[in-house]
């Protein structure tokens, strides 16, 4: 099943260009695609002048489009949100000059949106991973510890887990 995606981008004027897109359309997949490869205006005009997108690549030369389906220009963001709103699309992105990427999820069209920074929630997610990657690394510690102090587990089972070895370099991270 595929995770659809809105992509636009605000105009000076207030208007929103807008192409849809069909694939991979979560925050770690096109959201981050957009934040890492269409970062200023001019990559994003020319995404938008090739229409909507099956699948987004890192450059429009390996994005794959559908034939036929040019960008489509709201008059106002909230013409917009009510495009986007009613239709079977899960994720939006919106560029903006002054915030750059920043997206938001539907559910249900009479919810009130919040709109997030692509570019902050990466960040907040990859913190969240390397917490737990810490957690991790903590408990087999702690575990070493009592092992060294008369617990019953080996130090095999400490050091050697579902992660793999506990190696010199992951107490220096």
């Amino acid at each position: 099943m595929s995770t659809r995606s809105a992509i636009g981008i605000l105009h000076d004027d207030g208007s929103v260009e807008s192409i849809y897109c069909h694939h991979d359309g979560y925050l770690s997949g096109v959201g981050a695609t957009l934040n890492k490869y269409y970062s200023d205006k001019e990559s994003i005009l020319n995404l938008m002048s090739h229409g909507d997108v099956r699948s987004l690549g890192s450059t429009v030369g390996e994005t794959d489009f559908f034939p036929d389906c040019p960008s489509i220009t709201y008059d106002s963001l909230g013409w917009f949100w009510e495009g986007f709103s009613h239709s079977d699309q899960e994720y939006c992105y919106l560029y903006t000059k002054e915030m750059g990427w920043v997206y938001t999820t539907v559910k249900n069209p009479n919810e009130i949106r919040e709109w997030k920074s692509v570019s902050g929630e990466l960040a907040l997610k990859k913190a969240n991973n390397e917490i737990e990657r810490l957690k991790g690394t903590i408990k087999r510690l702690q575990s070493a510890v009592d092992l060294l102090s008369g617990s019953s587990e080996t130090i095999k089972d400490v050091l050697i887990s579902d992660d793999g070895p506990l190696m010199p370099e992951d107490l220096s991270k």
